[in-house]
Formats: C-alpha cells, structure tokens, sequence
C-alpha cells in the first residue's frame, strides 16, 4: 500500500490469512450453506492455486458463490468441480489464468504420450 495513504488511516489492525486448517473449515462450512460438497482433491488443487496470493476468509465464499451462479447460467445442477473452481479463481485473480493454463497443459502431456 501506498505509505501516504496508510498514513491517513489512524488506527491500522494486522490481519493475517487463515491456516489450511482454518480454511479447510471455512471452506466446508460455506460449501454446505450453499448445498454444494467437495472432495479433497478439489480442496487440494483450490489450495495450491491460491497459495502464491495468500490464503483469506473471504476466498470460499467467493468461489462457492461464483460456482453456483454459473450453474444457475447454465441450467445445470448446483456442483463445484476442478473447472468451476478455476473458472471462479479467474475471476478472483486476473493472472491465475496463467497458472490454469499451464496446469491444463502439464494435465494434457501424460494423455498426449499415451496415444
């Protein structure tokens, strides 16, 4: 932040992100009150792909509420899987479409040599 800026703000509160744990729960929490269920897996690449911003509360509910507006867009039952999640994380961060990107194509390799 801008030091001027910060200046002008008298009282200023450190937070800091919540731990896998705390976000693990968060995560669970939100998900169920929107009727949506997770895998660890899912939950484990969410991870990763936030990681480098730094983990925060308001993460979930975020993605669980961009998931669930796409599924109502297009008509299809109320699910989070690996792709509305990403999709949700590039909504979330401009540049984690860089990471998404090349998760797909390191995903493709092992396909692709198989043929």
């Amino acid at each position: 932040m801008d030091p001027a800026f910060l200046r002008r703000i008298q009282y200023k509160i450190q937070l800091f992100g919540p731990t896998r744990e705390d976000f693990h729960r968060i995560f669970t929490a939100v998900s169920k009150s929107r009727g949506l269920t997770f895998d660890e897996e899912l939950f484990d690449y969410v991870v990763k792909m936030l990681t480098s911003y730094g983990l925060a509360n308001y993460q979930p509910a975020f993605i669980c509420n961009h998931v669930l507006e796409t599924c109502k867009s297009f008509e299809l039952a109320p699910q989070i899987t690996k792709e509305l999640a990403g999709e949700a994380m590039a909504n979330l961060y401009v540049d984690i479409e860089e990471k998404l990107v090349a998760e797909e194509t390191a995903a493709e390799k092992p396909a692709l040599a198989a043929k």
